[in-house]
């Protein structure tokens, strides 16, 4: 019985030395470093993909800016040109009439 246990014992020993010697199973840990690299570059394309999408929103907004502002000059212009033809309506008015 003795020698049986040496004889397990001794094989374990021999087994397990290199897992010990070397590190844990090698392939774990390629596995988990793989793993790890690929959710880096996921989450590094996902924050690429939000600043660009951030950027194109800051384009839109300041584009809606932009056509805003020349909306309302243009509404100030048809305003004047519409004052000036009333004005000139009235006097042509005025001059007919006395």
């Amino acid at each position: 019985m003795k020698d049986s246990m040496r004889w397990i014992l001794a094989t374990t020993v021999l087994l397990t030395a290199p897992v010990v010697v070397h590190g844990w199973d090698g392939t774990r840990c390629g596995a988990r470093r793989l793993h790890a690299e690929i959710r880096r570059e996921v989450r590094e394309s996902i924050r690429e993909v939000r600043d660009a999408l951030d950027q194109a929103h800051c384009e839109l907004r300041r584009a809606r800016e932009e056509e805003r502002a020349a909306a309302r000059q243009l509404t100030e212009f048809a305003r004047e040109v519409a004052r000036a033809a009333q004005r000139e309506a009235r006097e042509l008015r005025d001059r007919v009439l006395w």
